[in-house]
């Protein structure tokens, strides 16, 4: 029952996608697929903080943004991190359906995993949010 809304992982995805540094890299909403891409997911560790009342509930959500590729992704994943500490007021409610509490925190870059031919270099972004469901 318990549901994010939908529009901060848009929100999110849209102010990566305005960073230069990604313009001409594939961005999904999910895991990176086929060839060097990018993927914005949420993580599974979403908690509650605190509920009053009214029904408005404080939320820690994470996500994680998954670079794939064949080269040192380190670098472009930083200059993302920056581009996406200095735009936090443009992560916005398009329906209202939450407020940011406080400005997102961003761990730094590491390499996650890797296979044959590519590997996956990934940050975290933890919010927090106040919403009414």
């Amino acid at each position: 029952m318990d549901t994010v809304p939908t529009d901060l992982l848009e929100s999110l995805f849209k102010v990566i996608k305005q960073s230069p540094d990604v313009a001409s890299i594939p961005i999904k909403m999910d895991f990176p697929q086929t060839g060097e891409s990018l993927g914005l997911q949420k993580l599974p560790n979403e908690q509650i903080i605190s509920q009053d009342m009214m029904g408005y509930i404080q939320k820690s959500i994470g996500y994680e943004l998954t670079y794939k590729t064949q080269s040192n992704g380190i670098p472009l994943l930083r200059k993302v991190a920056v581009f996406l500490s200095e735009n936090f007021d443009k992560i916005q409610s398009l329906n209202g359906s939450f407020t940011l509490l406080t400005d997102p925190q961003l761990t730094e870059p590491e390499m996650n995993a890797m296979d044959n031919d590519y590997r996956y270099y990934a940050f975290d972004i933890a919010v927090e949010i106040e919403t009414n469901y």
